[in-house]
């Protein structure tokens, strides 16, 4: 819905081309879509059904589902005054992953992010294969906003969760988006993590294999 919202926000400035509003209203209907099935899984964890999340893996570039997570959420960080800056490697990555369900996770990771920031803030998205994992493609997603303590960062990844900051910081939210974005992580083979410190922001690491060829067989 934020998506949706500052996209529609952002149309309504000013006039437009008809490409413009075209795409903006492609991007609408995408994440509308994205909004179903993020429907659709709330209830399936509310129901302590998440291993039935069902995946359709296929060989994909990671960067693919990432460059759609940034243009979905591209408007909702403009309207909240939110710089993003994005560092994509040139490097061919092949991972065994649900394309839909990938892109959510990246979605996810990085509206937190926007969500958390201060107006005038920053968030870097760094994304490649680390020089020190390989085999592997990562994503670090950084932003400059209020952080999360080390008792609250333990617990995170708990249905329902949300810190006393980050109720000050922001009535809405479920304390849902994070245990669905490592839950669908850890079912394509990936892993998530987070790294914080009060009032110095949160880094978001989400690590993917590199696809062999047997997984890339059994994803076809």
């Amino acid at each position: 819905m934020t998506a949706i919202r500052g996209e529609a926000e952002v149309a309504l400035r000013g006039s437009k081309s008809m490409e413009d509003y075209r795409e903006a209203l492609q991007r609408i209907t995408q994440a509308s879509r994205q909004m179903g099935a993020l429907i659709e899984d709330l209830l399936m964890m509310a129901r302590s059904d998440a291993e039935l999340l069902h995946l359709n893996l296929t060989d994909m570039d990671p960067r693919q589902a990432l460059e759609e997570a940034i243009a979905t959420l591209s408007p909702v960080a403009h309207v909240r005054g939110v710089e993003l800056r994005v560092d994509i490697g040139d490097g061919v990555a092949r991972v065994a992953a649900d394309g839909q369900r990938l892109q959510q996770v990246m979605a996810l990771l990085l509206d937190n992010a926007i969500r958390y920031s201060q107006p005038g803030g920053t968030v870097d998205i760094v994304a490649g294969a680390p020089a020190d994992a390989p085999g592997t493609w990562r994503l670090e997603i950084s932003d400059q906003g209020i952080g999360i303590t080390e008792v609250d960062l333990a617990r995170v990844f708990e249905r329902g969760f949300r810190s006393a900051a980050a109720r000050a910081h922001r009535a809405d939210g479920t304390g849902l988006g994070l245990p669905i974005a490592k839950a669908l992580a850890e079912r394509q083979g990936g892993a998530l993590t987070l790294r914080s410190e009060p009032g110095q922001g949160v880094s978001a690491i989400l690590t993917l294999p590199c696809a062999t060829n047997a997984d890339l067989q059994g994803a076809k």
